[in-house]
């Protein structure tokens, strides 16, 4: 199946495309010349899959982290995101910061909770 790497920025309403690109090479580059030039956004390349099979209504994971007391909590539930997919949603930062991940593979959702975690940590700690 054909990928198209789509740059995306901002949470919740402001969650946008930014630009659309054939080639992961060129997205990434992107992505960092938007971090140099504005170092508080926070953008991301995405790998969208052309002509996916349909979305299914199924079993997915969440993973969850609260900075509050520095709790991970894993649920299993139904709903209905592309296979292999995976959705962040994070707040802003501040004593009550808190990630949300959901994905149809349970490790990859407590993978990038990691990874998110971490790098929330890291910025809080004002070393990334």
């Amino acid at each position: 199946m054909a990928e198209v790497f789509v740059v995306t920025q901002g949470n919740y309403s402001d969650y946008h495309i930014v630009r659309i690109f054939s080639r992961r090479d060129l997205a990434d580059t992107y992505v960092e010349d938007l971090k140099a030039a504005w170092p508080y956004e926070d953008p991301e390349t995405e790998v969208w899959v052309l002509d996916n099979e349909a979305v299914e209504y199924g079993r997915i994971y969440e993973a969850h982290w609260w900075e509050s007391n520095d709790h991970e909590r894993y649920t299993e539930t139904f709903g209905d995101i592309p296979p292999g997919g995976v959705s962040v949603t994070m707040s802003e930062p501040g004593p009550r910061g808190w990630i949300k991940v959901i994905s149809t593979d349970e490790e990859r959702a407590r993978k990038v909770l990691g990874e998110r975690r971490a790098k929330y940590l890291a910025e809080q700690a004002g070393i990334a």
